[in-house]
């Protein structure tokens, strides 16, 4: 899978509020592990406001767009995976090590912006 459904839902949330005291991820990660398709069901509805509102924002409207095509290639690779109602024990820990690599590579990313932008 070219992504994981969790880090890229925390993303787009951290995107458009910020820092928030509960993330996505911190509401539904246990779930997930226990009912994947209910949680990220969830998050794919969840996204749609924070998308909207990235969206209204000017400066932020290619972000949104460029976010959105993501989750909707996501949504494409999870179609074919389909999600099982529950997770196996080796299933679990695949979720939750993709889910950490991922945020590292996303946190990367983000450094990367920051330095980038500080010596601008």
């Amino acid at each position: 899978m070219g992504g994981h459904p969790f880090t890229l839902l925390q993303r787009i949330q951290r995107t458009a509020l910020g820092d928030v005291n509960t993330s996505f991820a911190d509401r539904h990660f246990a779930g997930a592990l226990s009912k994947p398709d209910q949680a990220v069901t969830t998050g794919m509805r969840e996204a749609q406001p924070w998308l909207k509102k990235l969206w209204r924002d000017k400066t932020k409207r290619g972000l949104s767009v460029r976010l959105d095509r993501e989750l909707a290639r996501m949504t494409t690779l999870l179609e074919a995976a389909a999600l099982p109602a529950r997770f196996t024990t080796a299933q679990q820990s695949c979720f939750v090590l993709g889910y950490y690599h991922q945020k590292a590579r996303y946190d990367e990313e983000m450094l990367a912006a920051l330095e980038k932008k500080n010596k601008d």
